[in-house]
């Protein structure tokens, strides 16, 4: 169907004429149209193709009440959510988005939902390519992931979609969204430091991963720099330009410091470089550890909590029929994990296995 036709007013084409054009059954086209897993990819494509061709739209009605018939017999299957994800932010280039995509997938089916991947590139074809797929399948529920850069705006139709966001990267639209609590852990290791007897505690970052996290970290430690002597260093914060090994030990020389919090692993090579072992010489503690039971000393994010929280979140918005921009959008902290390793001098014993 045309987009004349359409802006006639002519009604959706029912499953029934979708499955005759594709020639097969009005089953196997309507699991297609949600997406479901049972399908072949192929026979999926061919039915989307097929039903935007013919102008349909999703009933998102019936949808929502056929989701709460089946919600009362258990996990049994409801519908797909979206999955809105920039292609760089993907295990080609890092770990953790894989692990909170897994953990997304996980809870989903925990709880009866489907999720469909849409990959987006810096293209505006691209966003409105994932427009179509979103309103073809009747996908009603976007977990939008975060991006590698910050400030991002979505130019997304949003009025009949529920959507939460995983961390501070997208600026807009202004939704629900799910975060770390940083600020608790940085709280909470700067307590157990003073407690070790750090005297000399610096904070070095690269000013694009602050951006990233709305500059959390950054205030905390400017925090505890103003209300207690511990914190006196000055911070080592550069644009990504400036940030580099050269630039880092020129610092280090200078300040002495006998601890740094950083998210970059890659500090300890650089003082390495420099001649510097740790943690005989220099302390190291990690905002962004990777994992529990890895070298570097600090904080796991816990990213399968991030992702599992984003799917209970937005499948409550989807089940209550809550969409578009809220007018008060809420956040959701997650705690993470502090790791001991083995960058600590004075390990932080106190934490050990510590929600931080």
């Amino acid at each position: 169907m045309d987009s004349a036709n359409r802006d006639k007013g002519q009604s959706s084409p029912s499953i029934k004429a979708i499955a005759e054009a594709c020639g097969l059954s009005r089953a196997t086209v309507s699991y297609a149209l949600r997406g479901h897993a049972k399908i072949p990819s192929s026979t999926r494509e061919l039915v989307v193709k097929t039903a935007e061709g013919m102008g349909y739209r999703a009933n998102r009605h019936m949808s929502r009440v056929m989701s709460d018939i089946r919600g009362r017999t258990g996990n049994y299957y409801k519908e797909n959510l979206g999955y809105l994800v920039h292609y760089k932010s993907s295990d080609q280039y890092y770990a953790w988005p894989t692990t909170i995509w897994k953990s997304v997938q996980k809870r989903a089916a925990e709880i009866g939902y489907g999720v469909d991947r849409l990959e987006l590139d810096d293209t505006k074809s691209s966003l409105q390519t994932c427009e179509r797929i979103i309103r073809s399948r009747g996908i009603r529920g976007i977990i939008i992931a975060p991006f590698t850069e910050a400030h991002i705006r979505l130019q997304i139709r949003v009025e009949n979609l529920a959507m939460v966001a995983i961390g501070h990267t997208l600026e807009y639209p202004d939704v629900h969204r799910i975060g770390r609590d940083i600020v608790h852990s940085f709280e909470k290791i700067a307590d157990h430091i003073q407690l070790e007897g750090y005297q000399r505690v610096a904070y070095a970052s690269e000013l694009s991963h602050e951006d990233r996290m709305d500059k959390l970290p950054l205030s905390r430690y400017l925090m505890k720099q103003w209300d207690t002597g511990l914190f006196s260093v000055e911070p080592f914060v550069r644009d990504l330009s400036e940030f580099g090994p050269s630039q880092f030990l020129e610092w280090f020389e200078a300040k002495r410091p006998d601890m740094i919090i950083t998210f970059q692993g890659n500090l300890i090579k650089w003082l390495e470089l420099g001649g510097y072992h740790v943690p005989a010489d220099v302390s190291v503690i990690r905002l962004n550890s990777d994992g529990v039971d890895t070298p570097d000393s600090g904080v796991y994010a816990n990213y399968e909590s991030l992702g599992e929280t984003a799917v209970e979140q937005l499948s409550g918005l989807v089940e209550r029929g809550e969409f578009g921009i809220p007018t008060a959008p809420k956040t959701v902290l997650v705690k993470g994990l502090y790791n001991e390793g083995r960058t600590l001098r004075k390990p932080l014993s106190k934490l050990a296995h510590a929600v931080c």
